[in-house]
């Protein structure tokens, strides 16, 4: 689940793909410990014609160890060093005892994956979501985003989530004080999370997040049939970036001009398909897609697949936007695709904007 590609930029022939492997159920060599997911990691030297054997890092690394962990998210410097980070998981204590937190820990590999190295890049003493990382393609700075939430009590109602940034200039071995990106109300207490990051040619860093700020109908005490989500249910797409290496922030841009229904599609309501925000860079654009449940109208859990950008002018800042509502071409991809999830079939097809709007 939540597999990633990374490529090196020295050698494009050099893939990297890691994933998180793990069954559900118990450990039939202990049975009465919980099966742990792992994270996992393989390369291609030709371009993804073959492959070599894929390595459970938390077995082949040496340095800090883990019981389990989410997939790998893989990342490859401009002098060919990659990166890995997963979300560790932790064993249950006994009872009576707190359960430590989850650590985000850091695979590293100067060989080509040959051999690894781990480390902590967070202790978790803030509970966070998946920690997706990028890299300046020039400085080899390390980026990560990730939804987190300040800690409560165990009798407490959970903190909002808020997007966070952190960056390391010195390959990893330390790291910056996560700093908070969002600027809503913090009276609304509506989540963001789950963000995706980009870093442009020219070192601008885009970020972009679900974000649960305009929900008209949002209720702490939870919304009946929403699969896991807590309290919210209309959602949008943010945006923020930096020209800064992450010091400052831009304020923050909805992306989404009408809200989405959490309660329609599959995303969020019923096999909760989430994952980090889609976006892609370049000099003078940040491009968004996302799934997007608007056209159900609750007659199944059809979605598509919408993309939209926001441009930059020369001075650095989001002159317009391709509106993800304005009048749609649809753009034929091979004969369609359907993806057989939970027994349905989930059709997605991509929409290309033909109108710009002014931000």
């Amino acid at each position: 689940k939540f597999s990633r590609l990374a490529v090196d930029p020295s050698d494009p022939e050099k893939l990297y793909v890691g994933w998180r492997w793990g069954l559900w159920g118990l450990d039939l060599q202990r049975p009465d410990a919980s099966l742990p997911f792992r994270p996992y990691i393989a390369s291609s030297d030709d371009g993804g014609v073959t492959w070599a054997e894929s390595t459970d890092l938390l077995a082949a690394a040496t340095g800090e160890e883990g019981y389990g962990g989410s997939a790998a998210l893989p990342v490859v410097g401009p002098d060919g060093t990659v990166y890995a980070f997963s979300k560790e998981s932790v064993q249950s204590p006994p009872e009576g005892q707190t359960r430590p937190p989850s650590r985000l820990l850091m695979f590293k590999s100067t060989d080509e994956g040959e051999t690894w190295a781990s480390s902590v890049a967070d202790d978790g003493a803030r509970p966070f979501d998946i920690a997706v990382p990028s890299v300046d393609p020039d400085t080899g700075d390390l980026y990560l985003v990730y939804g987190a939430r300040e800690a409560t009590g165990d009798d407490d109602p959970p903190s909002p989530s808020n997007v966070y940034f952190t960056m390391s200039s010195d390959d990893g071995a330390t790291w910056s004080e996560p700093i908070d990106i969002t600027d809503d109300d913090p009276s609304r207490t509506g989540d963001q999370y789950l963000p995706g990051i980009s870093v442009a040619p020219n070192g601008r860093i885009d970020v972009a997040w679900y974000d649960f700020r305009n929900d008209p109908f949002y209720s702490p005490e939870g919304v009946e049939g929403m699969g896991n989500t807590v309290g919210q249910r209309y959602w949008d797409v943010y945006y923020s970036y930096s020209d800064d290496t992450g010091a400052t922030w831009s304020p923050n841009v909805r992306i989404t001009k009408t809200f989405v229904d959490g309660a329609e599609g599959v995303t969020f309501a019923n096999s909760d398909t989430r994952g980090p925000m889609g976006i892609a860079s370049s000099d003078g654009a940040a491009h968004f897609a996302w799934s997007d449940s608007r056209p159900t109208g609750r007659t199944g859990d059809a979605e598509d697949a919408y993309f939209t950008r926001a441009r930059f002018s020369a001075a650095s800042s989001p002159a317009s936007a391709t509106g993800d509502d304005s009048p749609w071409a649809w753009a034929v991809v091979g004969a369609g695709a359907a993806l057989a999830l939970a027994g349905l079939a989930l059709f997605v097809g991509v929409r290309r904007s033909k109108s710009t709007v002014e931000r």
